[in-house]
């Protein structure tokens, strides 16, 4: 490949990257301490010979995780927040929840079996602003599907944002309903944020704990409110994005500074 400015800028980025994957990697062996998160659990981690994970295979995982668990996630978080300051009775029974719960304090892996209604709100808002707004698979059979021959290698494009919207599979489903995910609700196969099958994003779990546990912690000390009137646009990029959401806290702890 010609060395463009566009690659040798690529490369020193990669560079830079693999420097920090590496750093973060380093002192958490040289610190020795078993901080309670992923990376703890992957240096701690063993295959059936008693190995640790080699170094690249680590600075992979490291990688995968803030990569593709980073923006994907801040995105819900976003979203979730936006539609609960523009829903007052869901605010309303999220603040009773985290009040009975956690708030005013971090939430934590022990406290999720006090937050099903907060769950619920992260699912609403990922079946609303799916972050993986449209996934492509490829055919590896000659098939028909939806009236059409498909060939074997032919590629299929999902636009799960569509999907997750119609009328048939959720009603009335332009509606902000936390209340559809709760105990015994099933949708079949058509709630898809995360893929389906074989191909299923590996971190499905991952990011709806983290994203739940983010809105307890954020929601249970602070009320926020847009800074600007108006309906947001998704931003359909690698993430369906809100966009910048500028937000007015209001410290639902401490009250008013004054």
């Amino acid at each position: 490949m010609l060395p463009t400015p566009a690659r040798r800028e690529y490369r020193r980025a990669l560079r830079a990257w693999h420097a920090g994957v590496a750093a973060i990697i380093a002192d958490y062996r040289a610190r020795g301490v078993d901080h309670g998160d992923v990376l703890s659990l992957l240096l701690a981690a063993r295959d059936e010979d008693g190995r640790p994970l080699a170094e690249r295979e680590l600075a992979d995982q490291v990688a995968t995780l803030v990569l593709a668990g980073a923006e994907t996630t801040s995105s819900a978080l976003a979203w979730s927040l936006r539609l609960v300051a523009e829903h007052p009775e869901v605010e309303r029974k999220l603040h009773a929840e985290l009040d009975a719960g956690p708030a005013g304090e971090p939430a934590r892996w022990q406290h999720l079996a006090q937050l099903p209604y907060t769950a619920q709100v992260v699912s609403e808002a990922l079946r609303l602003y799916p972050p993986a707004w449209a996934v492509s698979r490829t055919t590896t059979r000659p098939l028909e599907l939806g009236g059409a021959r498909l060939p074997a290698g032919a590629l299929v494009v999902c636009c799960l944002y569509l999907l997750q919207r119609r009328p048939e599979l959720f009603p009335d489903p332009t509606r902000f309903d936390p209340d559809r995910f709760a105990p015994g609700a099933v949708h079949r196969d058509a709630y898809l944020p995360f893929g389906l099958g074989a191909t299923r994003c590996p971190g499905d779990r991952f990011g709806t704990v983290e994203a739940t546990l983010a809105l307890a912690t954020i929601a249970g000390r602070w009320r926020l409110r847009p800074a600007a009137e108006g309906p947001v646009r998704p931003q359909p990029r690698l993430v369906l994005s809100p966009g910048p959401q500028p937000m007015t806290p209001t410290d639902r702890i401490n009250g008013p500074a004054g």
